[in-house]
């Protein structure tokens, strides 16, 4: 069984679709919650009243686009938990919270620690973050993914590629790109990649 994942009151958000500047110190600890991970993944064919449940209750995770000098790191989501967004590219890494990396430090600090512990995994990148480096919010409703999560972008901006060796059991076909052809293949990325090409690099 998958361990349960941390969800995020979607009233205590602030409203629209995007890229939405946010600060996570503006939820208060009683409005974060982990949720059974077939609840919060559920589908609204499967069960109608779970799913509204799900979309009222995201989950939310850190979503790290990686820079070096004028190109980003891409990839191909042909693995990972999340099968709907399988087939599509990405130039966001990181992953769901789990109830293991909740510790002394609450819900934000599971935040801090899943992130940094997903870089550590997928890429052999270690990094240090806080509260303070999640400055958006990523909401897309336009599919059944993005009404069940919300993001939070950051760039991490590197000196030399060597620091990432990406794990190929967790990160498929990695390919450094410059901005200019994330642009032009934009149409290639899934949701959340887009709106960052966008409106965030």
């Amino acid at each position: 069984m998958k361990p349960a994942v941390l969800c995020v009151t979607r009233d205590l958000l602030p409203k629209g679709e995007g890229l939405i500047p946010f600060s996570i110190n503006s939820i208060p600890n009683n409005h974060f919650h982990f949720i059974n991970r077939s609840v919060a993944d559920i589908k609204a064919e499967e069960n109608e009243n779970l799913f509204h449940v799900a979309k009222n209750l995201p989950q939310i995770l850190g979503y790290v686009v990686i820079k070096c000098g004028e190109e980003y790191l891409t990839y191909s989501r042909k693995k990972g938990a999340e099968a709907r967004l399988h087939g599509s590219l990405s130039i966001g890494f990181g992953g769901h919270v789990d109830i293991t990396d909740f510790g002394e430090e609450g819900y934000k600090g599971a935040l801090i620690s899943s992130t940094e512990r997903e870089l550590k995994e997928e890429l052999n990148l270690e990094v240090i973050l806080s509260e303070d480096s999640f400055k958006n919010l990523l909401v897309d409703l336009k599919n059944s993914v993005g009404e069940v999560h919300v993001g939070l972008p950051l760039i991490i901006e590197i000196d030399d590629k060597d620091f990432i060796t990406t794990d190929l059991n967790e990160i498929s076909s990695p390919l450094w790109v410059l901005k200019e052809d994330l642009v032009k293949d934009v149409n290639q990325f899934e949701n959340w990649s887009q709106i960052l090409i966008e409106s965030f690099i």
